[in-house]
């Protein structure tokens, strides 16, 4: 998630960690319904909401 909040894409994510595309695009799913964002963005707000 660290690297999502970098504004890195799937694909970069997936390089980083030696992980498949299409492993990230899960994970970033599963991230999105627990935390009910729906995108990169909301997910940046949320956190921002946190820590502010």
């Amino acid at each position: 998630m660290a690297l999502m909040l970098r504004g890195h894409s799937s694909k970069s994510i997936a390089g980083a960690v030696a992980i498949s595309v299409g492993t990230v695009k899960n994970h970033r799913k599963n991230i999105y319904r627990k935390l009910a964002v729906h995108s990169q963005s909301e997910l940046f707000a949320r956190f921002l909401n946190v820590i502010g």
